[in-house]
């Protein structure tokens, strides 16, 4: 069964790839432009994917990440190393490029400071260990100049949402979304994998013989109020008209 795609990641990205190949991709050079193409074609395939990886197509929201973070790259080593082709770039220029990033110095457009270096530390890894594997294909031996490059990072901020704001979001929720968040609150079920599969519906009642008394329902288990639980909130993201509150009374 195809799983949802509640943030249309699969049209967003296809129109993104739709443009690019008629006009490039915005702010590059040309063959950048193709290379960072060539790389996501690959990657919609699964092809000159690492050994140890998983074998298939990349989801479209990876797919929807290479086409945000490679091109940012692309862009900076031009401006600051008057470098036309991702691949030119060398070791010294691209771990004291990332190093910048750790330190505060390259910030993003709003003047804050990236909080996931490691994130497109690794984006570009994989997309040198490709274009080191295509190279080996026709039989030229590219040097891996990411061997150095830090990994490493602090986990984001958790968000959570506390007893009382879910009580809140409750009160204002309808019934069939109470208990769908309730359910989550109690299971420490992670939001999006649950929402892309299923629909909230109200249970079935019991049968029940004329001679057997009615059950009487069980309040619903508060064994772990005393603790923050993370991303309830997403249960209502997923829903694209959440913003004319849908899931309200």
């Amino acid at each position: 069964m195809a799983r949802r795609d509640p943030y249309n990641l699969k049209e967003t990205y296809l129109k993104w790839k739709d443009k690019a190949l008629k006009n490039g991709i915005k702010g590059l050079t040309k063959a950048n432009s193709d290379l960072i193409l060539q790389y996501l074609a690959d990657m919609e395939q699964g092809i000159n994917v690492a050994p140890n990886n998983r074998k298939g197509a990349r989801s479209y929201i990876r797919l929807k990440v290479i086409c945000s973070r490679l091109p940012y790259l692309a862009r900076e080593f031009q401006k600051r190393f008057s470098i036309n082709i991702l691949t030119d770039i060398d070791e010294r220029q691209l771990c004291g490029f990332f190093s910048e990033m750790r330190n505060g110095n390259v910030k993003k457009m709003n003047g804050k400071q990236y909080k996931s270096v490691r994130d497109y530390v690794k984006n570009f890894k994989a997309f040198w260990h490709w274009h080191q594997r295509i190279n080996r294909k026709e039989g030229r031996d590219i040097q891996d100049i990411t061997v150095d490059l830090d990994t490493s990072g602090e986990k984001p901020d958790w968000v959570y949402l506390t007893e009382d704001q879910i009580k809140h979001l409750c009160s204002e929720a309808r019934y069939d979304y109470e208990v769908l968040i309730w359910f989550l609150f109690d299971t420490g079920i992670r939001a999006p994998p649950l929402t892309t599969t299923t629909r909230p519906s109200p249970p079935e009642p019991a049968k029940t013989s004329p001679s057997q008394p009615e059950p009487k329902s069980k309040p619903l288990s508060r064994n772990n109020l005393d603790r923050p639980v993370g991303l309830v909130y997403n249960v209502l993201l997923p829903f694209p008209s959440f913003a004319g509150n849908p899931v309200l009374k």
